[in-house]
């Protein structure tokens, strides 16, 4: 048995790279949560013609084209766009962790069908996918959006779920507690899904920085979140033809983006670290 996930991301605490990417990501959080309720409206804009205006006292980070606050902009883009990315993950890894349970499992037939569904649909490109998917709406409610970004992200969850299962389905707690008379449904829920819990927590925190990165260049694409509503790729699309002469309005948002990025890929190592050393 593996340990806690509390022990386990206490470990990934006290790893210098792991504690830096988890406080960037309280720090993302916690302005994502608390600083639109201390910024002006991210989408009234002031006066036609106003313009951009460099970062001064009266707004620190600039505003943009049409004069609206890019800080209020950036914290509520951070709400919306970390909201799309944790749901979207969560959605994806129930799936995925749904159907490498019962493929790994059950094996014979049921997992050769569930595996070569997957081979084929990992030979089609994501971005691909969710092109055609999202080529059918003008504009997509963002419910839409965090729906089909997950129903199309589960596909490598459930093939590294199912290689755990398969790695410890013959372990001989497992085998002993099958001689006791556990269920299979007992067997999956209480011995193997604890078990995999550590590739599936590694999944979601590299996941994470996956689906900000799609629904940011799917924003930039104009098939994601739908302006005005203020997203970090619709952030970055808006300041496409004025970054000559108001690059503010594009660095911030992207720097964001590639700041949360790198915070969970230090998060995501740590925590493999602390699942599997010998991994470190």
């Amino acid at each position: 048995m593996i340990g806690s996930l509390r022990g386990t991301v206490a470990t990934a605490w006290h790893n210098p790279s792991g504690r830096a990417g988890i406080v960037v990501l309280g720090a993302l959080l916690t302005f994502a949560l608390v600083g639109p309720a201390f910024l002006p409206d991210p989408t009234r804009i002031p006066s036609l013609g106003q313009g951009a205006a460099a970062p001064s006292l009266t707004h620190w980070l600039g505003t943009d084209h049409f004069g609206r606050d890019l800080m209020a902009r950036l914290a509520t883009g951070a709400r919306i766009s970390l909201a799309i990315a944790m749901i979207a993950v969560a959605l994806s890894l129930s799936i995925g962790t749904a159907v490498g349970l019962v493929a790994g499992s059950l094996g014979g037939g049921v997992d050769r069908v569930l595996m070569r569904l997957v081979d084929a649909a990992l030979a089609v490109p994501r971005l691909f996918i969710l092109l055609l998917l999202l080529a059918v709406w003008e504009r997509i409610p963002i419910a839409a959006l965090v729906a089909v970004i997950g129903a199309t992200g589960w596909f490598g969850t459930s093939r590294l779920v199912r290689g755990e299962v398969l790695r410890l389905k013959n372990d001989g707690y497992i085998q002993a507690a099958r001689a006791l008379g556990a269920g299979r449904a007992r067997t999956i829920f209480r011995h193997l899904l604890p078990n995999v819990a550590g590739v599936i927590l590694v999944s979601a925190t590299l996941s994470m920085g996956d689906v900000i990165l799609l629904e940011a260049g799917l924003s930039y694409l104009g098939v994601g979140v739908q302006p005005p509503t203020p997203s970090w790729g619709v952030m970055v699309f808006d300041a496409r033809n004025s970054f000559a002469t108001a690059p503010w309005t594009l660095f911030f948002p992207g720097a964001l983006v590639v700041i949360t990025v790198l915070a969970t890929s230090l998060v995501s190592d740590a925590l493999r670290a602390a699942f599997d050393p010998r991994s470190a």
